[in-house]
Parts: structure tokens; C-alpha cells; sequence
């Protein structure tokens, strides 16, 4: 089903290219890579952006590409050669591993593992002062506290029923 641009009418069949559209007609992301159509902030960020994705390059020959020394994929350019080496080669490791999960769920940051693993032992030790409930991590239990507060209620305009959060209306 196409969807259409609310600001200039252009239709997508996609919602990632309509996404992607809309970011156009943004003023904060006005620089406009030609061939995409993805949009930068500044023209830093456009120009690495060609640089890593659209280089233009008289000579394609074997010859001509760099290889990365720890795996021997190839590379246009530089710029793409130290993408590579940041993202596959010079990350840490994750060292956090849930043993209970199949396949092995693996974790970089302690904090995201142990709301992992408290989903598994079913530990909620974040409890609401209002009405007793609990909850596995700290921002479960902000978002819930939020159902309390009647200043951040949202209305529905076409019945009384209010909600918490513009993504619960919206569903609603």
C-alpha cells in the first residue's frame, strides 16, 4: 500500500524510503547525499558518508583496493578499511553471556545483562509506592509511575479514556 509525503505529496511503497523522504524536509539534516537521498546535519557527515558508500573510482582493479590485514576482506578506500577494523576488529569483546538462553545471548554492557537475567528469574525488585507493583528494571517501573500522574495523562479526542503515553494512545 503506498503512503504519501504530508509535505510535498511524493508517494512510497516502502515506509523505510518514505522515513528516509521525510528526513529531507527536515532543516536540521540539510545537507542531501543525490544518490540515496539519505540527509546529513552537516556537510562533514555527508562527505564521509560519499566517501564510505558512493566513491567514485577510475581504477576498480584488483590492484587498486586496500585489504584489511587481520581478514583479507577488500576496500575502495580508506575510509572503509577503518570502518571495518573499528566495528570487526578493535571492539571489545562482549563478556557477559546468558547461560540460559539458547542461542547464547551475549551482552557488552553489565547493566543491560543483569535486566536480562532478572526477565529469566523473574526477580522484579523495583516496586511502585503507589500501588505495590513490581517491576524487572527501573525504567519499567518510570514508565509505570507515569500511569499515577494525571498531569501527563493524554486524552483521547474521541472518548475519556486517558493514557500514560503518546505511544499507548497512538495504539489505542
Amino acid at each position: 500500500k503506498e503512503k504519501n509525503c504530508s509535505t510535498c505529496g511524493k508517494l512510497f511503497s516502502r515506509p523505510q524510503d518514505l522515513k528516509r523522504h521525510l528526513r529531507t524536509h527536515n532543516k536540521t539534516s540539510a545537507y542531501l547525499c543525490e544518490e540515496c537521498g539519505k540527509s546529513y546535519r552537516s556537510l562533514d557527515g555527508l562527505s564521509y558518508h560519499k566517501a564510505l558508500n558512493h566513491r567514485e573510482t577510475n581504477d576498480s582493479s584488483a590492484e587498486s583496493l586496500l585489504k584489511c590485514s587481520k581478514c583479507n576482506k577488500s576496500f575502495t578506500n580508506q575510509i572503509q578499511l577503518n570502518v571495518h577494523l573499528k566495528n570487526s576488529h578493535h571492539r571489545a569483546k562482549s563478556v557477559y553471556t546468558c547461560e540460559i538462553c539458547i542461542p547464547t545471548a551475549i551482552f557488552e554492557r553489565k547493566d543491560v545483562f543483569k535486566n536480562h537475567v532478572a526477565l529469566h528469574e523473574r526477580v522484579k525488585p523495583f516496586a511502585c509506592r503507589i500501588c505495590d507493583k513490581n517491576f524487572s528494571s527501573r525504567s519499567n517501573l518510570q514508565s509505570h509511575a507515569r500511569t499515577h500522574d494525571a498531569s501527563v495523562a493524554l486524552q483521547c479526542p474521541n472518548c475519556s479514556k486517558k493514557f500514560s503515553s503518546k505511544k499507548k494512545l497512538d495504539s489505542h
